[in-house]
């Protein structure tokens, strides 16, 4: 099984593992919330690739991913209700500029202000504006310990995650993930360095196109992935609300 294949078997899991009922549309969310409405589109492009590797229809350099919310409401769990974006997923290739359909109206995030921020796919696309609520799902679903920092921006939530393993000099073939998210609580990029045994090199960049605002190995982006899918499930199974 390819990593494309794991990972899509890996999202669709996550996706049937919690019971979900979903309420009218929202007319707005708190301001600690989602800052996206219905129709909004992002497009992120890949900007960095190791050869012959690929993550989902992220196949080569220049490759595009594109989303538009189709819903921001209130859903339902047990008796917690959170505020989630729903979207769909698109994709074109660096050799064909046409939008092709990948996934239609699947829930992407959604964010609770006691109960925090969950993530259901694994990508950190969106973010609420809280920073408390970012930080611990981002610190304990990357799993790196003291590894770990973040530099807010002038907003506080808009800032810059770095996490490693190993050494802050770059331990040879350990990886380094970066996030930034700007004042839209977007993810601005998504950033995978490995390393060198003195340094860092880039080796995976997804970055959001400007237009979009209103020696790797395979095993540790997919564990990145599994990681964050696993602590939310096991975040759920603590909480004393039933499913």
């Amino acid at each position: 099984m390819n990593l494309k294949t794991k990972i899509f078997v890996l999202v669709a899991l996550s996706l049937f593992s919690v019971s979900l009922v979903t309420l009218p549309a929202a007319t707005a969310f708190a301001s600690d919330s989602f800052s996206q409405k219905v129709n909004d589109e992002y497009i992120w492009e890949l900007k960095a690739l190791p050869p012959g590797e690929s993550v989902l229809f992220l196949q080569k350099v220049g490759d595009q991913l594109k989303i538009i919310i189709t819903a921001a409401n209130k859903t339902k769990s047990g008796p917690v209700l959170y505020d989630t974006l729903w979207g769909s997923w698109y994709n074109n290739s660096a050799t064909n500029r046409t939008w092709q359909l990948w996934l239609t109206t699947t829930i992407i995030t959604f964010y609770n202000s006691t109960y925090g921020w969950l993530l259901l796919f694994a990508w950190p696309l969106f973010i609420p504006h809280n920073v408390t609520a970012v930080n611990s799902t981002l610190y304990d679903g990357l799993g790196m310990g003291n590894n770990y920092t973040w530099t807010s921006g002038p907003h506080g939530y808009d800032g810059t995650v770095t996490a490693w393993t190993g050494p802050a000099t770059g331990k040879l073939g350990m990886p380094k993930y970066q996030f930034q998210f700007n004042a839209n609580g977007v993810m601005q990029y998504w950033k995978i360095y490995n390393g060198t045994g003195s340094g860092w090199t880039l080796i995976f960049d997804l970055e959001l196109l400007g237009g979009g605002i209103p020696g790797f190995l395979a095993s540790p982006l997919l564990l990145i992935l599994s990681i964050f899918v696993a602590f939310q499930l096991l975040r759920t199974k603590k909480k004393p609300v039933p499913l």
